[in-house]
């Protein structure tokens, strides 16, 4: 498997224990990102512990709760860690996601498959010899225009375990930026590794919002049961309608 911890990071948990783990979050990430992902599931546990104590300088002793004096008091909790949340959530959540993660052949296939289809609809693919950001590039004669697209391809993969979601998508960094690319989500089923995706959403950089915290997010589907269903207001990007509307030459202009 070819991780890194920032992928395990991401999202964020829905719910925290005090106002300071969200803040501790983020520094674990930024902190933890730079350093080589362990080959067990305990290991990364542990890697996680040491650097919350590292960060903290609070061992893992049974102290329910503490504040870090760097962190900002408003509000009743302000600046407090849940230890309870690190041991019962926060850690166990990242250990899951570690275990859970897809192999990279996984998002290779993810890659030629959508790939595969751009080539199907007459688009030329060109692939990188080195990656650089982004997973191939599309062009296209229409109409006596040349269009170039960059795509970047996220596979989604949920678990058996994931619950509903009325929005359901990618939240992230990408590792490259360009006004005319395409985000294209190939939404997988839980039950069906190595599959055809469920469906697939091509996303213009343009219809991506921003985080506050840097990367953008996009929720073009909902979960049920472990699969992936198109929402309503997000059809016009989904599937071969979606890919028909990449040949548009007005496709990656900002939403008016």
């Amino acid at each position: 498997m070819h991780q890194t911890f920032s992928e395990l990071f991401d999202p964020r948990p829905e719910q925290w224990g005090l106002r300071g783990d969200p803040l501790l979050w983020e520094e674990l990430c930024a902190f933890l990102s730079s350093q080589k992902m362990p080959n067990s599931a305990n290991a990364v546990g542990t890697m996680i512990a040491r650097a919350i104590t590292t960060l903290t300088g609070a061992p893992f002793d049974g102290t329910d709760q503490f504040r870090v004096e760097r962190y900002p008091t408003q509000g009743m909790s302000g600046g407090y860690i849940s230890m309870q949340f690190w041991t019962t959530t926060g850690i166990p959540l990242l250990v899951s996601r570690f275990r859970g993660l897809a192999p990279k052949t996984r998002d290779y296939f993810a890659e030629l498959y959508v790939a595969g289809l751009f080539g199907d609809a007459g688009w030329a693919v060109y692939f990188p010899k080195r990656d650089v950001g982004f997973d191939f590039i599309v062009s296209k004669d229409v109409d006596g225009t040349m269009l170039l697209r960059p795509v970047q391809v996220k596979g989604l993969y949920p678990t058996a375990e994931k619950r509903d979601r009325d929005a359901y998508g990618f939240e992230g960094q990408l590792s490259a930026v360009h006004p005319e690319m395409v985000v294209a989500l190939p939404f997988f089923s839980a039950a069906e590794h190595g599959l055809a995706p469920a469906c697939i959403a091509y996303m213009p950089l343009a219809r991506m919002r921003s985080r506050e915290r840097g990367g953008v997010r996009c929720a073009p589907c909902q979960l049920v049961g472990g699969v992936p269903q198109p929402r309503p207001s997000y059809l016009p990007f989904m599937d071969q309608l979606g890919l028909g509307a990449v040949e548009d030459p007005r496709w990656s202009a900002e939403p008016e």
